[in-house]
């Protein structure tokens, strides 16, 4: 009895094992089956699957351009009043939208379009600066002038213009133009050469040499070296047996230098009408004749070659009152016949014979001479300096104003121009 258990057991541990058994050879016959009927399958077709839902795309459309902005309304321009104590300052712009950037007292912007417009820049002006009064904006030209200048009408240009080489005769220089001075109607009229752009001062006028003077002139000594400032006036032209005036006004700061120049009209060394300081306390109206055929000047050359030397002058002495912080007015006239005048401050200070014939004699070139009412020309014409810069001094004085006659003044019409301006 004692065995029993234990035959038991090992016939239970024989069942379990057979069973075991026909479980993995039932597992192993299922899966042989599987894969005989997935290899006898026939493959199903493949249907890619469906794409999403197409949505409707919105056509782009762009939006309509904004309208275009009304064109800018400007203003005519506005008349105001000046006082001579006021700085006054003109700007070239190529831009009328750029005259937002400048704001100086008394200024005045001008466009170089045709026509040029005056655009005076009230409200552009520093803050809390007063505005002008009503009335003439600027300094009138003297009865009668063709040609008019003024230290309150000037245009410096935002680039200075490209250098420029000039033959002078002895030497060949570079000059630069930095700004124009304006007629009375704002056309430029009269280029600024070698000052640089700065605020100039009515009634002390434009500074012809000093720290703003940039042109470097070596003198005919070749050692001496000068800075000049100059005005080029260009070709002026007058009418032939109809004399020709000058009125300028010059504030001096110093005792002139010899040979220091307040204008200069002229052919070369012929037709010359020009107003100069000699040993600095001379003032000098020189003339020349012009050449047979071709001059402005109905004056014999003597000699036939060479009006310079020919040259005539009426002379005035100064003195340290002519030269006090007081703006001088000088007139010089060349009547058709040669004969000059010469006028301080509305008085005659010296008259000559000038290069006029003597009386009863015989004109050598009676007929090769431009007829009276035929146009003229004398292309050498400046501010500051005669046509030889190598022979010309600083002069220490600011120009205010410069007016051209085609005629010869009488005492009359010298006495009006020459009366201070209100």
């Amino acid at each position: 009895m004692g065995c029993a258990p234990s035959k038991e057991r090992d016939a239970l541990e024989r069942d379990r094992a057979e069973l075991s058994a026909q479980r993995r050879q039932l597992a192993m016959e299922r899966q042989a089956w599987e894969r005989q009927q997935r290899a006898n399958a026939t493959p199903a077709p493949y249907y890619p699957p469906a794409p999403p839902p197409r949505q409707q795309q919105q056509q782009h459309v762009a939006p309509p351009p904004p309208p275009p902005p009304p064109p800018p309304v400007v203003a005519a321009p506005t008349v105001v009043a000046i006082p001579p104590s006021t700085a006054v300052t003109y700007v070239v712009v190529p831009d009328p939208a750029a005259m937002r950037a400048w704001a100086y007292p008394g200024q005045v912007i001008w466009t170089p379009q045709t026509p040029p417009t005056l655009y005076p820049a009230i409200s552009q002006r520093i803050p809390n600066y007063p505005p002008p009064p009503a009335g003439n904006w600027t300094y009138p030209p003297a009865p009668g002038s063709n040609l008019s200048l003024h230290a309150s009408r000037i245009g410096w240009l935002l680039e200075p213009g490209p250098t420029v080489a000039k033959s002078d005769y002895v030497y060949t220089r570079e000059t630069k133009h930095f700004g124009d001075m304006l007629n009375e109607k704002g056309f430029p009229v009269a280029r600024v050469m070698d000052i640089v752009p700065h605020e100039v001062h009515a009634g002390e006028g434009l500074r012809m040499c000093g720290a703003k003077a940039r042109g470097k002139f070596t003198q005919d000594d070749r050692k001496t070296e000068y800075a000049l400032g100059t005005v080029d006036l260009g070709t002026v032209r007058t009418t032939m047996g109809k004399g020709v005036s000058a009125k300028v006004c010059v504030n001096y700061f110093a005792q002139p230098l010899d040979d220091a120049v307040l204008f200069h009209l002229g052919n070369g060394l012929d037709d010359i009408f020009q107003v100069k300081h000699d040993r600095g306390n001379v003032l000098k109206f020189q003339v020349t004749p012009g050449a047979p055929g071709e001059g402005c000047t109905k004056g014999v050359k003597m000699d036939g070659v060479c009006g310079w030397n020919d040259r005539a002058s009426v002379d005035f002495r100064v003195d340290d009152a002519f030269l006090s912080s007081v703006i001088r007015t000088v007139v010089a006239v060349l009547e058709p016949s040669g004969k000059q005048r010469l006028y301080v401050d509305g008085a005659l200070v010296g008259q000559g014979d000038g290069i006029a014939l003597p009386r009863g004699a015989a004109d050598p070139y009676e007929g090769q001479m431009k007829k009276d009412g035929e146009a003229c020309e004398r292309r050498e014409c400046w501010l500051g300096r005669w046509m030889r810069p190598d022979q010309s001094s600083p002069l220490y004085a600011g120009i205010v104003s410069l007016d051209l006659f085609d005629d010869a003044l009488t005492p009359e019409q010298v006495a009006e121009v020459s009366r201070p301006a209100a």
